[in-house]
C-alpha cells in the first residue's frame, strides 16, 4: 500500500531478481525508487503522534495490575494509614 506523499514510481524501471534453487523460488529486490513509493520522507502529524502514543501509553496493559508506583489514593495506602 502507497503511503500519502510519496512520489510515484517509476514504470520504467528493470527490478533485480534472485532466485533460490534449493527453495525453487525467487524474489525481487527494491530499488531506491520502490522504496521512496512506498516510505515517504517526512512522516505526517499522524503518525508521529501515533508513534508518541504507543511510547507511552501500551493499550493490551491496561488491565494488568501494575504496583511499581507508589499510590498515595490506593487501598493498600488509606488501609495502613487509617487507624480504622
Amino acid at each position: 500500500m502507497r503511503a500519502f506523499g510519496a512520489p510515484a514510481g517509476d514504470p520504467n524501471h528493470k527490478y533485480t531478481y534472485h532466485k533460490v534453487d534449493s527453495k525453487a523460488t525467487s524474489f525481487k529486490l527494491p530499488s531506491e525508487a520502490d522504496m521512496d513509493y512506498q516510505l515517504p520522507k517526512n512522516g505526517i502529524f499522524n503518525e508521529h503522534f501515533h508513534q508518541w502514543l504507543s511510547g507511552r501509553w501500551a493499550v493490551d496493559r491496561d488491565e494488568v495490575l501494575d504496583n511499581t508506583k507508589h499510590n498515595k489514593y490506593s487501598a493498600y495506602a488509606q488501609f495502613a494509614a487509617n487507624p480504622l
